[in-house]
């Protein structure tokens, strides 16, 4: 079952849905990230993302807030000595959030 597959899998097939433009095929992989390991702030972040596209801001600021928690608590993708690809920043949730934010306005 899904619960053997290694979390990143689904962020990274998540990632690529989004680039083909594919959003709700990325949003169920975001979703089985979230289901799988509940603190993956890095599929918070994307789907919040693709949420912000839709207009559904009120949503997207939910999902940041808690992707911004997980993140400061050390729950994002990372290596030692290596950046991963596509590598999480909080400077990339501060950004979301400001544009999320104005968007509301």
């Amino acid at each position: 079952g899904e619960n053997w597959v290694d979390v990143n899998a689904f962020l990274y097939c998540g990632i690529t849905y989004v680039r083909l433009q594919k959003l709700d095929s990325a949003i169920v992989y975001f979703d089985k990230g979230i289901k799988n390991y509940d603190k993956f702030s890095d599929c918070f972040f994307h789907k919040a993302s693709i949420k912000m596209e839709q207009d559904k801001f009120t949503e997207a600021l939910e999902l940041l807030t808690m992707g911004k928690e997980l993140f400061k608590n050390g729950y994002f993708h990372q290596r030692e000595y290596v950046e991963v690809q596509e590598q999480l920043y909080l400077s990339d949730l501060d950004e979301l959030e400001n544009k999320i934010k104005l968007a509301m306005r």
